[in-house]
């Protein structure tokens, strides 16, 4: 028996297929917080949805660049958009360094990488996540890009929108997603 239900393509990485699976982890984090999920599902989300907003930052900034090669490097990948970016106004939150340096996820970090090392019950880090998360997505569509898109700056279809599979959705994933963000970006 073969399995055929998968079929997988070799695409170039672009920049919008990047932020597109960022603001899906983005949206995955949040409906899993606010489920009660907090270990390591939803702070593996939290931190890769970061990595794939900085390397579409990074990609966009130029196209000829290969994300790949900071391969889960947090702390890389904002030393390498901080070099480009230093004037954006997310570097200039001194919060945002040492949230990024506690979420990265290099080799030595695999009680982090599976929700051993961090209590995500404390809201400082849904809010500085959401915060950063939102910031990142502003420097790469630009305010009037991010405004356009209403709902934070996500993208419509990282709410499942416009697939099939959610055709007739149990949830208000949209709404729920908004209500989250808006409370955790309050403070």
């Amino acid at each position: 028996m073969t399995y055929a239900y998968i079929r997988k393509r070799d695409l170039g990485t672009t920049w919008e297929q990047l932020l597109l699976a960022a603001d899906s982890d983005f949206v995955a984090f949040i409906l899993l917080s606010c489920a009660g999920i907090l270990e390591s599902t939803s702070l593996w989300m939290a931190a890769h949805s970061l990595e794939k907003y900085l390397k579409s930052w990074l990609l966009k900034s130029d196209p000829e660049a290969d994300p790949r090669k900071f391969g889960h490097r947090l702390d890389s990948l904002w030393g390498a958009a901080r070099s480009r970016f230093s004037q954006h106004e997310i570097f200039q939150v001194p919060e945002y360094d040492a949230f990024i340096d506690e979420v990265n996820m290099d080799g030595a970090s695999t009680s982090l990488r599976y929700g051993y090392g961090i209590d995500l019950r404390n809201p400082i880090f849904a809010r500085l996540y959401a915060s950063s998360s939102c910031a990142l997505r502003m420097a790469i569509l630009g305010e009037q890009g991010y405004r356009e898109r209403g709902a934070f700056g996500l993208c419509e279809a990282s709410f499942g929108s416009n697939t099939s599979f959610f055709e007739n959705p149990q949830l208000d994933t949209k709404g729920i997603v908004c209500a989250e963000v808006d409370r955790l970006l309050r403070f």
